[in-house]
């Protein structure tokens, strides 16, 4: 289990990226609570606040557009997202939310 704080957008997004690549069958990426890229929601309705935290959300709206998504989510390829979800593999029951 890898923890990357998406505070600092651009080195982590690389993480995310590798994490698609890497050659096990099964990968799961759960956003941890300071992983503010992830929540939609908080940058769409308090941005002045995500702000505070050190996002700068200019810099993260011009990489997500340089990698053709809309979200930090969608960079997630080759990989299961969970949020609030859980999902079976292997006989064991995973459960991730980041609140």
């Amino acid at each position: 289990m890898a923890h990357w704080p998406l505070v600092s957008l651009i080195p982590n997004c690389v993480a995310i990226h590798f994490a698609g690549r890497l050659p096990h069958k099964h990968k799961i990426v759960i956003a941890g609570n300071h992983d503010l890229t992830f929540d939609d929601q908080m940058i769409a309705e308090n941005p002045k606040e995500v702000e505070k935290f050190g996002l700068n959300l200019e810099r993260v709206k011009t990489y997500l557009t340089s990698e053709g998504v809309s979200n930090t989510k969608d960079l997630l390829t080759n990989c299961v997202y969970l949020e609030d979800a859980s999902i079976e593999l292997c006989g064991i029951k995973i459960h991730g939310s980041p609140w």
